[in-house]
């Protein structure tokens, strides 16, 4: 299988599954199309990824995804640069917004199977002094809404309605579930492993966000 991503947060959960893969980035242009939705937005470019990719590898099992940080109607992808981000950061701290991530499997002869997953994120309030360390740390680099939810902006995660990988990048148990319903073979015990995973790492970052709660503004 082939992974159209440059995302390393993708390569990172995608190897959960114990699937062997490749990566091949897919170059594709991201804007978005005027009165697209966040969901027909990630729906829309994981598919071009993967057709993309499947274009040159027509014999290979392809997986592209995009992720997309919302906030009302505002959709916010990768940051440009510091400014654009600390925009960004703003824009969600103290608030909730949704996180929503396309995922599409090009399979040789067959159509092309999509899903798209959508997370609700609730954000703490960020001092300026926790704003300007975050935005110092270079997290905000190459990830949508400016942060990363498996990195330091975890002790600013108040709750969380939905899948925490998906905010990751890649919702695991919907792509093992798109995997093997196109007849990819997964091994059984992945799905204990990406669970005992999220459970996990959910813990983590609600313990850390109780702890820096009480000193928040």
């Amino acid at each position: 299988m082939i992974l159209a991503s440059r995302s390393p947060r993708r390569r990172f959960l995608l190897r959960l599954l114990d699937v062997p893969f490749s990566v091949i980035p897919p170059g594709v242009p991201e804007d978005p199309l005027p009165r697209e939705t966040p969901r027909q937005r990630s729906r829309r470019l994981a598919l071009s990824k993967a057709s993309a990719v499947a274009r040159r590898r027509p014999r290979a099992y392809v997986l592209g995804s995009d992720t997309i940080v919302c906030q009302g109607n505002k959709q916010l992808g990768i940051p440009k640069n510091r400014p654009e981000a600390e925009a960004m950061l703003r824009l969600l701290a103290g608030s909730r917004h949704t996180v929503w991530t396309g995922v599409a499997l090009a399979r040789p002869h067959y159509r092309t199977r999509t899903v798209v997953v959508c997370t609700r994120v609730h954000v703490a309030r960020l001092s300026r002094a926790e704003l300007t360390a975050f935005l110092d740390s270079g997290e905000w680099r190459g990830k949508a809404g400016g942060y990363g939810i498996q990195g330091r902006f975890a002790a600013y995660i108040v709750h969380l309605e939905g899948t925490y990988t998906n905010v990751m990048g890649l919702p695991l148990d919907p792509v093992r579930r798109l995997l093997r319903a196109a007849g990819f073979a997964v091994p059984a015990h992945a799905r204990q492993a990406v669970g005992d995973r999220q459970r996990k790492r959910g813990r983590r970052a609600a313990a850390t966000s109780s702890r820096r709660r009480t000193g928040v503004r």
